[in-house]
């Protein structure tokens, strides 16, 4: 069924229950049982200039959802957000949801100190929770001896950049894209930049073990040796 709203004659408009809504209710349920929301919200701090009524987890539980439901741009995933907002804020007992210009001012006041305070919570949790393998698992060879496989996903997301103005008519323009974005190699996608997401799990249980995003096209091998430090 197609997500968003539908008009059925004499009925009015009506609310479709987005595919990944239950997806990001398991992960939020997780959050609260494991702990790491606690550890989010005593751990992780923004500075801002006007606190407002929200708190970083507000942002964080959006950022999961839009991560979750895969479209592309934040204007999509908050149309489809709208008629289910209450009930993905009542995940994490909170009462409001922030709309898409309060998030981008909290994007942008994110400094590396957060993001790293945020980065060892789950390297915490994973460690707590690492893959728990059994005899069954792994695969054979003609020796006998047993390995563990693992998927190792890098994927290419492209930037098209537009021509900044003439500065000598205009103060010198400044792209949004220059922190996450650099050159690099684009295969088949049009751009002028690239942004890379290595993405590594278990194959026989399906386990998330890491996702890293780089600028350009990344440093695969750097994001291998840090997942098999954080999880073995």
């Amino acid at each position: 069924m197609r997500s968003g709203s539908v008009l059925e004659a004499g009925l009015g408009e009506k609310p479709v229950i987005p595919r990944w809504l239950g997806e990001v209710a398991l992960l939020g349920r997780y959050w609260l049982e494991s702990g790491v929301l606690n550890d989010l919200i005593d751990k992780v701090l923004v500075a801002r200039g006007r606190m407002g009524r929200y708190e970083v987890c507000d942002y964080v539980l959006l950022l999961n959802a839009y991560a979750i439901s895969g479209h592309k741009s934040l204007k999509e995933f908050f149309i489809e957000l709208k008629p289910v907002q209450d009930i993905l804020m009542s995940m994490w007992r909170r009462e409001k949801c922030p709309v898409a210009s309060s998030l981008s001012r909290f994007l942008a006041d994110v400094d590396p100190q957060a993001v790293e305070s945020l980065r060892q919570i789950f390297e915490s949790n994973t460690n707590q929770n690492a893959i728990k393998f059994s005899n069954g698992l792994g695969i054979s060879d003609r020796c006998g001896a047993r390995y563990a496989v693992f998927d190792i996903d890098g994927t290419v997301c492209a930037v098209r950049r537009r021509d900044l103005s003439d500065p000598q008519d205009y103060p010198i323009g400044k792209r949004r894209s220059s922190s996450v974005a650099a050159p690099g190699y684009r295969g088949r996608k049009r751009g002028e930049a690239v942004r890379t997401r290595t993405t590594i799990s278990h194959a026989q249980t399906g386990e998330w073990l890491g996702t890293y995003g780089a600028c350009g096209n990344g440093e695969v091998q750097e994001d291998e040796e840090a997942s098999a430090v954080n999880n073995f």
